[in-house]
Protein backbone atom coordinates (compact mmCIF):
# COMPACT_ATOMS: atom_id res chain seq x y z
CA UNK A 1 0.00 0.00 0.00
CA UNK A 2 1.58 3.54 -0.91
CA UNK A 3 0.57 5.44 2.36
CA UNK A 4 3.11 8.00 3.26
CA UNK A 5 3.53 10.97 5.13
CA UNK A 6 2.84 14.44 3.43
CA UNK A 7 5.20 16.70 2.61
CA UNK A 8 3.50 19.72 3.80
CA UNK A 9 0.73 19.32 6.46
CA UNK A 10 -2.18 20.73 4.35
CA UNK A 11 -1.09 18.42 1.72
CA UNK A 12 -4.12 16.42 0.68
CA UNK A 13 -2.62 13.88 -1.37
CA UNK A 14 -5.02 14.75 -4.25
CA UNK A 15 -1.21 15.09 -6.29
CA UNK A 16 0.04 12.04 -5.68
CA UNK A 17 -3.14 10.73 -6.61
CA UNK A 18 -2.81 12.22 -9.60
CA UNK A 19 0.59 11.04 -10.34
CA UNK A 20 -0.22 7.49 -8.95
CA UNK A 21 -3.47 7.43 -12.17
CA UNK A 22 -1.17 8.95 -15.06
CA UNK A 23 1.60 6.56 -13.98
CA UNK A 24 -0.76 3.38 -14.11
CA UNK A 25 -1.99 4.44 -17.16
CA UNK A 26 -6.00 4.95 -15.64
CA UNK A 27 -7.74 5.69 -18.40
CA UNK A 28 -8.82 9.54 -18.15
CA UNK A 29 -12.19 9.45 -18.01
CA UNK A 30 -15.23 9.47 -14.87
CA UNK A 31 -15.28 6.37 -13.10
CA UNK A 32 -12.82 4.99 -15.64
CA UNK A 33 -11.39 1.00 -14.34
CA UNK A 34 -8.10 -0.19 -15.38
CA UNK A 35 -9.73 -1.91 -18.29
CA UNK A 36 -11.15 0.52 -20.25
CA UNK A 37 -14.11 0.51 -18.74
CA UNK A 38 -16.64 2.31 -16.06
CA UNK A 39 -17.47 2.11 -13.02
CA UNK A 40 -20.80 2.58 -12.41
CA UNK A 41 -22.70 2.80 -8.82
CA UNK A 42 -25.95 3.75 -7.90
CA UNK A 43 -26.58 6.19 -5.20
CA UNK A 44 -30.77 6.15 -4.36
CA UNK A 45 -31.87 7.17 -7.90
CA UNK A 46 -28.36 8.57 -8.93
CA UNK A 47 -25.98 7.21 -10.75
CA UNK A 48 -22.47 7.83 -10.11
CA UNK A 49 -19.27 7.06 -13.10
CA UNK A 50 -20.89 8.84 -16.07
CA UNK A 51 -18.20 8.24 -18.22
CA UNK A 52 -17.29 11.46 -19.78
CA UNK A 53 -14.24 13.24 -20.28
CA UNK A 54 -12.64 16.70 -20.94
CA UNK A 55 -10.13 15.20 -22.86
CA UNK A 56 -10.27 11.91 -24.33
CA UNK A 57 -12.92 12.15 -27.78
CA UNK A 58 -13.16 7.96 -27.12
CA UNK A 59 -14.64 8.35 -23.66
CA UNK A 60 -17.23 6.17 -23.56
CA UNK A 61 -19.61 8.75 -21.83
CA UNK A 62 -18.73 11.48 -24.26
CA UNK A 63 -16.13 14.59 -24.83
CA UNK A 64 -16.90 17.71 -23.18
CA UNK A 65 -13.91 19.84 -23.97
CA UNK A 66 -15.72 22.40 -21.54
CA UNK A 67 -16.04 20.36 -18.09
CA UNK A 68 -12.63 21.17 -16.57
CA UNK A 69 -10.08 18.60 -14.95
CA UNK A 70 -11.31 15.55 -13.79
CA UNK A 71 -10.87 14.73 -9.59
CA UNK A 72 -9.00 11.89 -7.87
CA UNK A 73 -11.28 10.07 -5.30
CA UNK A 74 -10.04 8.42 -2.40
CA UNK A 75 -12.39 5.58 -2.41
CA UNK A 76 -11.42 4.84 1.22
CA UNK A 77 -11.78 8.31 1.83
CA UNK A 78 -7.80 8.43 3.47
CA UNK A 79 -6.18 11.14 1.63
CA UNK A 80 -2.76 9.67 2.29
CA UNK A 81 -3.47 6.28 0.61
CA UNK A 82 -2.46 6.41 -2.76
CA UNK A 83 -2.65 2.69 -3.76
CA UNK A 84 -4.63 2.83 -7.60
CA UNK A 85 -7.05 0.55 -6.52
CA UNK A 86 -7.99 3.03 -3.94
CA UNK A 87 -8.18 5.97 -6.34
CA UNK A 88 -10.72 6.78 -9.42
CA UNK A 89 -10.60 9.58 -11.70
CA UNK A 90 -14.18 11.55 -10.74
CA UNK A 91 -16.01 14.77 -12.49
CA UNK A 92 -16.50 17.34 -9.92
CA UNK A 93 -20.91 16.53 -10.60
CA UNK A 94 -20.18 12.47 -9.75
CA UNK A 95 -17.40 13.34 -7.06
CA UNK A 96 -19.69 15.48 -5.02
CA UNK A 97 -22.39 13.45 -5.05
CA UNK A 98 -20.01 10.01 -3.84
CA UNK A 99 -18.43 12.46 -1.24
CA UNK A 100 -21.67 13.15 0.29
CA UNK A 101 -22.53 8.83 1.16
CA UNK A 102 -21.15 7.16 3.45
CA UNK A 103 -19.52 3.45 3.44
CA UNK A 104 -23.03 2.07 3.01
CA UNK A 105 -24.33 3.99 0.25
CA UNK A 106 -26.91 5.96 2.62
CA UNK A 107 -26.24 9.93 2.61
CA UNK A 108 -24.17 10.87 5.54
CA UNK A 109 -27.10 13.98 6.00
CA UNK A 110 -29.81 11.24 5.80
CA UNK A 111 -33.12 11.16 3.15
CA UNK A 112 -36.02 13.56 2.51
CA UNK A 113 -38.91 13.06 0.30
CA UNK A 114 -36.30 12.95 -2.67
CA UNK A 115 -34.28 10.63 -0.63
CA UNK A 116 -31.48 13.15 0.69
CA UNK A 117 -31.56 15.06 3.97
CA UNK A 118 -29.24 18.08 3.88
CA UNK A 119 -30.46 19.62 7.33
CA UNK A 120 -30.11 16.33 9.50
CA UNK A 121 -26.87 17.94 11.04
CA UNK A 122 -27.71 21.03 11.43
CA UNK A 123 -29.23 22.75 14.90
CA UNK A 124 -31.88 25.24 13.88
CA UNK A 125 -31.95 27.68 16.95
CA UNK A 126 -34.88 29.94 17.36
CA UNK A 127 -34.56 33.16 17.37
CA UNK A 128 -35.15 35.17 20.82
Amino acid sequence: MAVDEPLDPRSTGRKRGRAVLKEVGRPYWCGSTDDGGVKQEWFGNVKVGCGRSPSDPDAPGGYYPTMGQLQVNHINKNVLDNDPVNLEWMCSSCHKIKDQQTEVGESIRGPNELGFNWMANVEVVPDE
